[in-house]
C-alpha cells in the first residue's frame, strides 16, 4: 500500500510539474547557467537539444565553489527559492556549515513593483481610492523585498507610517515553486537513497508552513500585536503601532519609526553597552518569559529611535516555545554556562529527532570533547556561544540527529543578538548576561507555587480517573455479561496476584497523602513562626513526612 501510494503522490506531483513546463524550464536553465547541469541531466528536466545548447554557453574557467552556485541559483528563481535558502542557512544540524554561511548571504532584495501596480494592489485591499486614506504616498519604496515592497506614507489624521504591499501573483507563484521543491524532494529520496535520513519531503512541508504563514500579512499583525502587549511595560522598546483597519491578508499599515540601525547608530561607549545589554535582556525576555520571539533579529530589524528607545521591525518570522522547551533551553544554557557538559549532552539528546539509532555514549563523548576545546581557560567570558552552538549542531549531524526547527530559529537569533553585542560592546560576557534568566527559570521550577500546582494537576488527573474509572468499568461488566468480552485466568499464584494488588492500593494511596502533604506544607509556608531551618516549622514536617512516604513507596 505504502509503494502505492509514493507512486501515486510521484505521479500527481510529476503530473503538477509539467503542467507548469515554463517554470520548470526556467529552472532548468538557471541551473545550468551556474554550471549545475548534471542536476538537470540526472532528473531529465529538459531534453536533449536545448541542454546541449546551453551547455555550450556554459563558462568552463568558472571556478565558484557548489556552495556559491546554489546560493546563486536560488537568488536567481526569486522569492520562494530565496526564502527557502534562508531558512536553510539556520539549520546546520541538517546541512554543512558552509553552506549555511553561503545561504546566509541571501539578499531579500527584488526589482520593485512599477507604481501603477502597487496603487492597485492596495485600492484592491483598501476597497477605496488610495486618496481617501492617505494624505501623502511616496512612489519611491523605501524596501523591496521578495515577497512584499514597503513604502512610507502619510495618513488623513497626520500620522506617519508605512504600508506594507504584497507582491502581485505572489501566491499562484509560490504554489507552483512548492509543487517543483516537493518534486525535487522525491527525486533527491530516489537517486540518492542517504538522503531519506534527512527526509527531503518533510524539510519542503515545514518550509510550506513557514512561508504561507509570512505571505498572509494578518498572521504578522497578530504577531504584532502580541509583541506590542508583551512589552508595553518596557519603556524603552518601542514596537510598532499597527492600523487594523487597513490591513488584510495582502496589506499592513503601520507606525513608521524613525532610527538608526542598531550596528550604525552613534552612540558613545556607555549607550553602546547599555544597548548591547539591553538587547540580550529583550530576548531572553522573549524567550523564557513570553514564549513567542522575534525569529530574525538581525541588524536591519533593530533601530536606535531618535528618542534613544530600541525599535524592533518585522514580525513576519517568530518562533514558539512551550513551557517544557523553555525549561530544556534554560537547562542547556545553565550547563553551557556551568561547563556541565554532561547536562548538556542529555537535553539535546532529549530533545533531539533522531533519524536512526544514536550511540548516546558516542554522542556525550564528541560533546565532552567541545566542551575541552572551547574552554581551556576555563573562563566564560572567553566562550564564543555562535561557535559553540553551530559546532553542537554540527555534533548532532554527524550522528543522524536534528533539532525541531523553533530551536534552531532560537538558537540563530542568539547568535544575531550575540553578534550585535560584540559589534557594540567588544568585552561583553554573553554568558553572565544570560545567568539571570535562566536562573529565573529553575528558580520558578521550585517555587512552592509550581509545585502546588503540579500537585493540584496530579489531583485533578486523579480524580478524573475515578470519575471515569465506574462508568469503564460498568462498560466493561456488560460486555462481559453479553459474550462480547471473554477474561481468562492463566496464572496458578492467586496469593501472589492478590499481593500485588493490595501493593498497588497501597501505593495509591500513598501517592495521595503525599499530594496532600505537599499541598498543606505550601500553604503553610506563609506562617511566620515557629521557624526551623528558616521555614515554618510546620511546613517543615509536613515536607519531611512526604519524603519519608516518597522514599517507601517503592519499597520492596
Amino acid at each position: 500500500m505504502s509503494t502505492l501510494h509514493s507512486l501515486y503522490s510521484n505521479l500527481m506531483t510529476a503530473r503538477t510539474v509539467f503542467k507548469d513546463i515554463g517554470r520548470l524550464r526556467r529552472i532548468a536553465a538557471v541551473l545550468i547557467h551556474h554550471g549545475l547541469g548534471y542536476v538537470v541531466q540526472t532528473w531529465h528536466l529538459q531534453d536533449k537539444a536545448i541542454l546541449n545548447l546551453l551547455l555550450e554557453k556554459t563558462d568552463p574557467s568558472d571556478h565558484r565553489t557548489i556552495y556559491e552556485r546554489v546560493r546563486m541559483v536560488l537568488q536567481e528563481l526569486g522569492p520562494t527559492f530565496v526564502k527557502l535558502g534562508q531558512i536553510l542557512s539556520t539549520r546546520n544540524d541538517l546541512i554543512p556549515e558552509p553552506l549555511c554561511k553561503e545561504l546566509e548571504k541571501l539578499q531579500n532584495q527584488a526589482a520593485p513593483i512599477e507604481w501603477a501596480m502597487v496603487k492597485k494592489l492596495i485600492e484592491g485591499e483598501l476597497k477605496k481610492p488610495i486618496e481617501d486614506v492617505f494624505s501623502r504616498f511616496d512612489e519611491v519604496p523605501i524596501g523591496c523585498a521578495s515577497i512584499s515592497q514597503v513604502h512610507s506614507a502619510q495618513l488623513k489624521t497626520g500620522e506617519e507610517v508605512v504600508v506594507k504591499v504584497r507582491r502581485p501573483n505572489l501566491r499562484e507563484t509560490l504554489e507552483s515553486d512548492l509543487h517543483l521543491l516537493y518534486f525535487v524532494a522525491r527525486q533527491l529520496e530516489i537517486e540518492f537513497p542517504e538522503a531519506r535520513a534527512f527526509n527531503p519531503v518533510g524539510i519542503i512541508r515545514t518550509f510550506e508552513q513557514a512561508v504561507y504563514k509570512e505571505v498572509d500579512f494578518r498572521i504578522e499583525a497578530r504577531n504584532l500585536k502580541r509583541f506590542a502587549n508583551n512589552f508595553k511595560d518596557w519603556t524603552d522598546v518601542c514596537i510598532p503601532r499597527l492600523y487594523p483597519d487597513l490591513t488584510s491578508d495582502g496589506l499592513m499599515v503601520m507606525e513608521r519609526l524613525f532610527g538608526t540601525k542598531v550596528t550604525e547608530a552613534p552612540l558613545d561607549e556607555a549607550e553602546k553597552s547599555r544597548v548591547a545589554q539591553r538587547a540580550i535582556a529583550i530576548l531572553f525576555k522573549m524567550v523564557f518569559e513570553d514564549g513567542l520571539f522575534h525569529g530574525d533579529l538581525h541588524p536591519g530589524n533593530i533601530l536606535i529611535l531618535d528618542d534613544g528607545r530600541i525599535g524592533l521591525l518585522d514580525f513576519g518570522m517568530v518562533g514558539r516555545l512551550n513551557h517544557t522547551a523553555r525549561e530544556q533551553l534554560a537547562d542547556v544554557l545553565i550547563g553551557i554556562a556551568t561547563q556541565n557538559q554532561d547536562t548538556v549532552a542529555q537535553i539535546l539528546y532529549e530533545i533531539s529527532i533522531q533519524r536512526e539509532p544514536v550511540s548516546y555514549n558516542a554522542f556525550e563523548a564528541e560533546i565532552s570533547t567541545l566542551f575541552d576545546d572551547q574552554m581551556e581557560d576555563g573562563s566564560l567570558g572567553s566562550i564564543d556561544v555562535g561557535a559553540l552552538f553551530n559546532r553542537l549542531l554540527e555534533i548532532e549531524m554527524n550522528h543522524q540527529m536534528s533539532l525541531p526547527s523553533e530551536y534552531t530559529i532560537f538558537i540563530k537569533s542568539m547568535i544575531s543578538v550575540e553578534g550585535i553585542g560584540e559589534q557594540l560592546c567588544p568585552d561583553l560576557d554573553f554568558m553572565a548576561a544570560l545567568r539571570p534568566y535562566a536562573e529565573k527559570i529553575v528558580a520558578d521550577r521550585y517555587s512552592p507555587e509550581r509545585m502546588m500546582r503540579s500537585a493540584a494537576d496530579f489531583l485533578q488527573a486523579v480524580a478524573r480517573l475515578g470519575h471515569r474509572m465506574p462508568l469503564s468499568v460498568q462498560r466493561f461488566l456488560r460486555q462481559l455479561e453479553e459474550g462480547q468480552t471473554t477474561l481468562r485466568l492463566e496464572s496458578s499464584h492467586e496469593q501472589e496476584i492478590e499481593a500485588r494488588k493490595d501493593k498497588r492500593l497501597s501505593r495509591g494511596l500513598k501517592t495521595f497523602v503525599i499530594c496532600t502533604l505537599l499541598i498543606c506544607g505550601t500553604w503553610m509556608r506563609h506562617d511566620s513562626e515557629p521557624l526551623l531551618f528558616q521555614m515554618p516549622a510546620r511546613s517543615l514536617i509536613c515536607y519531611l513526612l512526604a519524603l519519608l512516604l516518597w522514599l517507601t513507596l517503592y519499597r520492596k
